[in-house]
């Protein structure tokens, strides 16, 4: 099979032993790659280029950060780079932030838009003072609520556990993330800046108080939890005391 890793720029390879990580492809997709890869090679694609065919490579298969980690490590196990030589996680694949979510799922949602769209409210327009500084500072947090969203993405995926809000209880307990799901509804941040449509979790929620449900018990750090009732939240608001955080 063609050598994949050829696609990974400015980087020699050192011994390419494919053969030895034991995978059988169908003929097919065999012939495929080969000529995918002479393609690729034959167009002298500069770095940013070929760092973009394997990104494209790894959205497309849906690997998680985890699995893409997985098989960097089985590259260097079979000799294929050099240690030294294998890309960064983070050069490979950029993980999707909290506005890029929002974008995926809310055609034509767009921050710039909506920030100047708002201010276009301008302070001759409000009579009072105070609602002139009161449209400044909203303003503003609008701008860093947009800047948080963009530098930040879940840390958490589904089957991990989580601290989580169970509001109607006024408590909290552990959590069970069980599918990624939409909200749908206003949830946003004072109506304008947060979509309709929000990327959220599916969140089952367990204490150690046993009210005689059918479902299954979790065990954490010795201990049973059981299952109380499922909460959804948004999941942006990861962190958030009145939400959910990851588990340590």
């Amino acid at each position: 099979m063609a050598k994949l890793v050829n696609l990974i720029p400015g980087r020699q390879i050192v011994k390419e032993e494919l053969d030895d990580m034991d995978v059988s492809l169908p003929s097919s997709v065999e012939r495929f790659l080969d000529r995918a890869v002479r393609a690729l090679k034959g167009y002298n694609l500069n770095k940013r280029k070929e760092q973009y065919v394997i990104a494209k490579l790894i959205d497309a298969l849906g690997m998680t950060p985890s699995e893409l980690m997985q098989s960097v490590q089985k590259l260097k196990k079979n000799k294929i780079v050099k240690r030294e030589h294998v890309i960064k996680l983070k050069d490979l694949l950029k993980e999707a932030s909290f506005l890029d979510n929002f974008k995926k799922v809310n055609s034509g949602y767009n921050p710039k838009k909506i920030i100047a769209d708002f201010s276009k409210e301008s302070g001759t327009d409000l009579a009072d003072k105070d609602d002139r500084e009161d449209h400044k500072r909203y303003v503003k947090d609008m701008i860093a609520w947009f800047d948080k969203m963009g530098k930040k993405g879940p840390t958490v995926k589904v089957g991990d556990l989580v601290n989580v809000n169970m509001r109607t209880m006024h408590r909290t307990g552990i959590g069970k993330i069980v599918k990624a799901v939409e909200m749908q509804g206003s949830f946003g941040f004072m109506g304008q800046a947060a979509p309709d449509k929000q990327p959220a979790w599916k969140i089952d929620c367990y204490t150690e108080r046993n009210i005689g449900t059918s479902k299954q018990p979790i065990e954490y750090k010795g201990n049973s939890y059981y299952y109380q009732g499922t909460l959804y939240y948004p999941q942006h608001e990861e962190g958030d005391k009145n939400a959910f955080s990851k588990l340590k």
